[in-house]
């Protein structure tokens, strides 16, 4: 046996399994606020997503996005196991969430970033996220996605418990 086939059986290509969203500890100022925000499992790999988003300030580039992957261990979550850090997060957010951005786009006739101040309101939008890496261990984790102004103020957060599963095989 390799290392290599050895390691594949732990991490390797991957989906992420939504599997309930949660109320961040901190959720900072609630300039960027996601409330009463639901998943709903309605097919192999599409996981409907329902929420309200209240934004005080305009979405846009100017604000920046941390991910930080907490994962599951031994009777407990072990945080910081990864944090994926974006500059421009309007756009970050649009590659990581696309289904949900895109809904709230054409439900309110916007056409990309940045999204003005508002009241947002979208219902089974695609929450399947998209994740810009090749690999990942296969684990259950807790997903936190931080809104952050420039000089580091969390404006919102967003949780999420998810599974990492391996990516079915085709061929």
């Amino acid at each position: 046996i390799s290392y290599s086939y050895a390691a594949n059986k732990f991490a390797g290509p991957f989906l992420i399994q939504v599997q309930q969203p949660f109320i961040c500890e901190d959720e900072g100022t609630k300039d960027l606020y996601f409330h009463n925000t639901t998943v709903r499992k309605k097919a192999k790999n599409f996981y409907a997503v329902t929420t309200r988003i209240i934004s005080k300030i305009e979405f846009s580039d100017d604000v920046m996005m941390r991910v930080n992957f907490a994962v599951w261990g031994n009777g407990g979550w072990r945080p910081n196991f990864l944090t994926m850090d974006y500059k421009k997060a309007c756009s970050a957010f649009a590659e990581l969430l696309p289904g949900v951005f895109n809904e709230v786009l054409v439900t309110n006739n916007i056409t990309g970033c940045p999204t003005p101040p508002g009241d947002y309101s979208i219902v089974d939008a695609d929450g399947s996220p998209k994740v810009g890496l090749t690999s990942l261990p296969y684990n259950r984790y807790k997903i936190y996605i931080m809104f952050l102004s420039q000089d580091g103020t969390l404006l919102g957060c967003l949780g999420m418990i998810t599974n990492v599963v391996p990516k079915e095989r085709r061929g």
